[in-house]
């Protein structure tokens, strides 16, 4: 027994000798500790005012990385609220400093920190969330007043909370109707992020009180009350918004239209049926009812024609219906180029060509394109002198071939807005002027200060235009006409005193003639109109014009007034009258009307020319540009706050055969085509060309349905002597209104129809 006390007592001096030549001691006394760290407690996710299920432990270790025991810590809350069991406690053995910590009330991200004197704070994170439902309290849609049958305008809405105050996600709230009748949609739904949960309440069709609770299992039920008011009753409709937008055809607007339906103290009318309609284009709804604030709205998608179209809201009975709204339709991007003149011609090599060149752009829906850009190339070293770099309104352009050195087939290409079109030609050696024709044939009449301009043709010996010559312009009494060139191969006479000339052009040593009469003609001595201004929208509009003319010679025998629509064309309106209203035929007052039908084309209508004749046939116009330089009236104004009229449409179209073989005999070609109008279908006009040559069906007969949407045939005979090739197609399809709507060869093409055939021989 001694021997192991003996023992003993060596092995723990030789233990505390051996501790105290390293220096490590486990205790702190004396000692600051390295470090402090997180060693357990953070991340925890826990109910708000609740204590975290594991206690928040931090560790204090020396340089070594050993626990240090007896280390003093404090503890204190940074974010969150909340308590902590202790503000401060001591490190174990394990180094190791233990707390518990209750979170705060909030949820989200919460903090507490641990210090030792002398080290960085050490930030333990936890995350408080709500606790169980406890509150349920409206929050929205309460006391209102709303008209019967009808949902209320603020929805119905409930937060669910918990019993400090944060929202409950995911709860399910149950609605219920108590008085009054309606309905509630959905019935039940589940509280958001928020706490919130809604539903749509439609009141019942009792006047008064209308009630909704909403409930929540466990908790006491939300109520809402609703004061229930008899319907507005309709009284007008108005014009809301959307009117006068511009967009590109075949495209929706950027902004829908919209009406507003209001009763008679001015309060919005919800549930009336409005019907849609509209002559151009197609609307997302034929009949959408007014929503809580009286408005009905439809979006707008234009039809394929530039210029106006119109919608119209009507609701039948009430004041302001129909309502009318218009908008622009531009023209879309370039897809088709469709050359017009200047193909397939002859001439001589390094020399220009006798007709211009001429394209125009169109859209999808055969409508020319503004302001495309144009640029134009050749094969074979020619040249194109470009009259216009981009397109006018009328799509068009324009330029002088001049061909290359090389005799053989040349090209030139025009392209807009990258959509190209080929012209060719044939360049053979230079040849001479054979002769000269002029348009003008052998003899002219006309008026004193009147113009006419004439167009010299140069051929070879084979008989084909030759272009680039210069020609000289001559005339052999220069008191009675002057003649001035105009263009290379034009030129402009004017008529200047009685008599008579002959005016001569001359082109490398060949010449035509014609003889010039120069005659009295009727004068222009004054204009006006009445009234300035017409409104078409429920009645035809009535413009009276006033002319007043001198004639040295035998008489006025007719005048005529001649009046342009501004965008829908195809038509030109004019009045004539033969018998003076008083005066004389030499000296005297002439009076004619034009009717503006009811529904005509609202804008600015253009007087284009006035026409006098007088007994001896001579005609001296009167243009609009020569009405302005005297300060005539050049304008009419049409008003029509209506729908704007409608041109007629095609909507079908065949040609049999596509190929016409007349080697032996003529042949015939059967277009058959389909068509509408609101005002009917009165003229149909369908012809093929090629060249300077053109065809043209003699009749055109309905063969099925009626002139307001038929079915139309006619037959085109090719005689054996026309020439071989592709012809193009054109038609001109006139309403009972007097409006028209073209189809160009392009047009035709663009729309996906046929646009030529072929003959073979």
């Amino acid at each position: 027994m001694k021997l192991s006390m003996h023992h003993h007592f060596l092995s723990a001096a030789f233990l505390a000798a051996l501790l105290s030549c390293t220096g490590d001691s486990p205790t702190g006394a004396g000692r600051a500790p390295a470090q402090l760290q997180a060693a357990g407690g953070g991340g925890q996710t826990g109910t708000a005012g609740t204590a975290l299920t594991a206690p928040l432990v931090v560790r204090a270790t020396d340089t070594g990385g050993q626990g240090m025991r007896g280390v003093a810590v404090s503890w204190s809350i940074r974010s969150g609220g909340g308590t902590l069991s202790t503000a401060s406690s001591v490190t174990d053995d394990a180094g190791e400093a233990r707390t518990q910590w209750t979170l705060g009330q909030g949820t989200g991200e919460q903090s507490v920190a641990a210090t030792v004197q002398g080290l960085a704070p050490v930030l333990i994170i936890a995350t408080a969330v709500p606790g169980a439902p406890a509150i349920l309290h409206v929050s929205a849609g309460n006391a209102q007043v709303g008209v019967v049958g009808t949902a209320v305008s603020s929805a119905p809405t409930v937060q669910v909370t918990d019993r400090y105050s944060n929202p409950v996600q995911g709860v399910e709230v149950g609605w219920a109707v108590t008085s009054g009748g309606g309905s509630v949609s959905p019935p039940a739904s589940r509280t958001d992020a928020a706490g919130n949960a809604s539903t749509r309440w439609v009141l019942g069709p009792t006047v008064g009180a209308n009630g909704l609770t909403a409930a929540v299992s466990g908790l006491p039920t939300a109520v809402f009350t609703v004061a229930a008011t008899p319907p507005p009753v309709a009284a007008r409709v108005e014009k809301s918004s959307g009117d006068a937008q511009t967009g590109v055809v075949g495209e929706a607007l950027a902004d829908s239209v919209a009406v507003r339906v209001l009763s008679a103290d001015g309060r919005a009318v919800p549930g009336v049926a409005v019907s849609w309609s509209t002559l151009d284009g197609s609307l997302s709804s034929s009949s959408k009812a007014t929503d809580a604030a009286g408005i009905s709205r439809v979006g707008w998608t234009l039809g394929g024609g530039a210029g106006t179209q119109g919608v119209e809201a009507r609701v039948s009975g009430l004041d302001g219906s129909p309502v009318v709204f218009r908008a622009t339709g531009k023209a879309g991007r370039v897809t088709v180029v469709k050359k017009h003149q200047g193909d397939a011609q002859r001439g001589p090599v390094g020399s220009e060509l006798h007709m211009g060149l001429g394209a125009v752009a169109l859209d999808r829906y055969g409508n020319p394109v503004a302001g495309a850009r144009v640029a134009w190339t050749t094969s074979g070293g020619g040249s194109i002198s470009a009259q216009n770099s981009s397109t006018p309104s009328s799509g068009e352009a324009y330029g002088r071939w001049k061909l290359g050195s090389a005799e053989g087939p040349q090209t030139a290409t025009v392209t807009i807005d990258g959509v190209s079109a080929e012209f060719t030609a044939t360049a053979g050696p230079v040849v001479s002027v054979a002769s000269i024709t002029l348009d003008s044939g052998s003899r002219i009449t006309m008026g004193e200060g009147a113009g006419r301009t004439v167009v010299a043709t140069m051929r070879d010996s084979a008989g084909n235009a030759l272009g680039g010559r210069t020609v000289t312009w001559t005339t052999s009494a220069p008191a009675v006409a002057s003649v001035s060139s105009l263009a290379p191969n034009a030129g402009q006479v004017t008529g200047l005193a009685l008599g008579e000339t002959t005016i001569t052009a001359t082109s490398e040593g060949r010449s035509a003639s014609v003889v010039v009469t120069v005659t009295t003609a009727p004068k222009l001595t004054g204009f006006s109109r009445t009234p300035a201004s017409v409104d078409v929208t429920s009645a035809p509009g009535v413009v009276e014009f006033t002319v007043s003319a001198t004639d040295a010679g035998p008489g006025v025998r007719a005048v005529t007034v001649s009046v342009d629509p501004p965008t829908l064309g195809g038509r030109y309106w004019s009045c004539t009258t033969t018998s003076p209203w008083s005066g004389t035929p030499r000296n005297g007052v002439w009076k004619c009307t034009i009717t503006v039908p009811q529904g005509a084309e609202a804008g600015t209508w253009k007087i284009i020319q006035i026409d006098l004749t007088d007994e001896a046939g001579t005609y001296a116009p009167a243009y609009d540009y020569h009405l302005a330089a005297r300060g005539y009236p050049t304008t009419v104004t049409v008003k029509n706050s209506g729908p704007p009229p409608t041109r007629p449409v095609m909507t079908g179209l065949s040609i049999s055969p596509t190929t016409v073989d007349v080697a032996n005999a003529d042949g015939v070609v059967e277009f058959t085509l389909s068509a509408n109008a609101s005002a009917g279908i009165g003229t149909i006009y369908v012809i093929a060309f090629q060249g300077d040559v053109v065809l043209g069906c003699p009749t055109v007969t309905l063969v099925g349905g009626t002139a307001a949407n038929g079915t139309w045939k006619c037959r085109l005979t090719v005689r054996k002597a026309d020439a071989a090739g592709t012809w193009q197609v054109g038609i001109t399809i006139g309403d009972n209104a007097g409006y028209t709507r073209l189809y160009s060869s392009a047009a035709l093409q663009a729309a996906g129809f046929p646009s030529s055939f072929v003959v073979k021989k």
